[in-house]
Parts: C-alpha cells; sequence; structure tokens
C-alpha cells in the first residue's frame, strides 16, 4: 500500500482508533462514540471523517483514506451495518481493512488491531458466519467506547499517555505502564 502521507515510526502511530462507517442513521451513534474516544485518548488522536474534514476534502478517497486505515491506525473499528457492504465510499475502506487484516494482524505483533462491531443488520462480503462480531446495538457510546480501549490496551504498541495524561488509570494495564517492578530470582 502506498504511502502518501505519514508511516508509523516503531510504536507510534498517528491515530490511536480509525471508525469506519457507513453513514446513513449511524452517524449520530458513531459521532458520540467518537467523541468520547477523543476525551479518554486525547485530540487528534481518532479518526472520525468529520473531525478531519478540512483535511480529508478534496482527497481520493480510495487512497487517502486507505491510507489512514492501513499505515496510520493502531486499532481500526468497522461499524458493520446493511449498508457498509453497498456504499462505495465504505467498500473503499474496507479493501483496505482486509488488506491491513491480511498483511498486518497476522504476524504475532499486530494481533487484535481489527475491531469488527455490529451496529445494525446485514452482512458484510468477507466477514464469515463464524467470526466473532459484538453486536452493540443495544449498548451505549460509553460501553461501546470501553469495548474500544478494552482492545486498545491488549496491543502491545498501544501508548497510553496523551498530551491529556493517562488514559483512566484504572483501564491501563501493568505492562503498558512507563516503570514497572522487575522480580528477579537467582538460583545458586
Amino acid at each position: 500500500m502506498p504511502d502518501s502521507h505519514s508511516t508509523p515510526v516503531g510504536n507510534a502511530y498517528r491515530f490511536d482508533v480509525a471508525l469506519s462507517f457507513a453513514g446513513d442513521n449511524k452517524r449520530d451513534k458513531v459521532r458520540e462514540l467518537a467523541k468520547i474516544l477523543e476525551k479518554k485518548l486525547g485530540k487528534n488522536r481518532v479518526f472520525f471523517d468529520e473531525f478531519f474534514e478540512a483535511e480529508i476534502a478534496g482527497q481520493d478517497a480510495d487512497t487517502y483514506l486507505q491510507n489512514i486505515y492501513y499505515n496510520e491506525a493502531l486499532l481500526v473499528v468497522s461499524c458493520f451495518c446493511n449498508r457498509y457492504d453497498e456504499k462505495p465510499w465504505t467498500q473503499d475502506e474496507w479493501q483496505a481493512i482486509r488488506a491491513f487484516e491480511r498483511d498486518k494482524c497476522r504476524k504475532p505483533e499486530s494481533r487484535n488491531r481489527f475491531l469488527p462491531l455490529r451496529f445494525g443488520d446485514g452482512e458484510v462480503n468477507g466477514v464469515f458466519s463464524n467470526a466473532i462480531v459484538p453486536d452493540v446495538r443495544g449498548r451505549d457510546s460509553g460501553e461501546i467506547a470501553q469495548l474500544i480501549i478494552d482492545r486498545l490496551n491488549t496491543l502491545a504498541a498501544f501508548q497510553p499517555v496523551t498530551s491529556n495524561g493517562p488514559i483512566v488509570e484504572e483501564t491501563v494495564p501493568w505492562f503498558r505502564t512507563k516503570w514497572f517492578p522487575a522480580v528477579v530470582f537467582v538460583v545458586f
């Protein structure tokens, strides 16, 4: 995938989370989710199209957005519903996300970097019936945001400290902290 903006260096990604969704009647719920995530993760750490309208306006969606999902996001969250598989915009995103999952998520250090969530009815091409896709239709945005934060905390590349300070400290596992006690056993 070509790099048209910026590529992660080491464990640094431009976005902690990138949200992919079909819009339509899901936009309000995804916007509310994005705002909650932004409060927890920090400004400019969540890719939600409206947050970056000035940047993405006039760009070619099939290359620009694909680069965001493929190269610049630590965790890609796809919000599935009927229209997700039908709209040209999300088809472009889904193409990059599937390549991302194939190329990057199979590496041990990148497992769990894709999180599909069911926001409505409908099937998505490439997601099989045995795939575990949490159904979040009955959950509020705060609960969905916590599920996403919990997934982030499973990723070795996730750096939970932002310009706003640490993410809700009780959700940060001990191995994500900068300093943790070491136990050394010496056998004679």
